[in-house]
């Protein structure tokens, strides 16, 4: 197989294994630690960029080359990006919802809740019209 069909399956090969991997840790955990994971694999390319190629970022910009300067750079800021979303990710705490507490049931207006007698052991109420 030629490089660029290797290219398409190593990509569909990481999103697998990235997506079991999201599926086995909890949720939380998995979003921050493959944050971090992304944003150290974009800060590391124009490190590989400058041991691979003869235009590392620094030559690259000194030459005028914006291309690969352009792309080394983008790279950095998306690591940034997605360094400080995995801080945010981390410090979020999630709002706690208070509790819905229903009222208890209130005779309808004009009326109350009256003992009028005793069976089986327990009071019947009922409600009546105030006098």
């Amino acid at each position: 197989m030629d490089r660029r069909g290797w290219e398409v399956d190593l990509l569909f090969i990481v999103w697998g294994v990235t997506l079991l991997y999201a599926l086995i840790r909890p949720a939380k955990r998995a979003w921050i630690e493959l944050l971090w994971l992304a944003a150290a694999l974009l800060a590391l390319l124009p490190l590989l960029n400058s041991f691979t190629t003869e235009r590392n970022l620094l030559n690259s910009i000194l030459a005028g080359d914006w291309l690969f300067a352009g792309f080394d750079l983008t790279c950095l800021a998306f690591a940034g990006l997605h360094a400080c979303l995995a801080i945010r990710t981390q410090q979020h705490r999630p709002k706690v919802r208070a509790a819905i507490i229903k009222p208890k049931a209130t005779p309808p207006a004009g009326k109350e809740l009256r003992s009028n007698a005793v069976r089986d052991g327990h009071a019947a109420t009922t409600a009546e019209p105030r006098p």
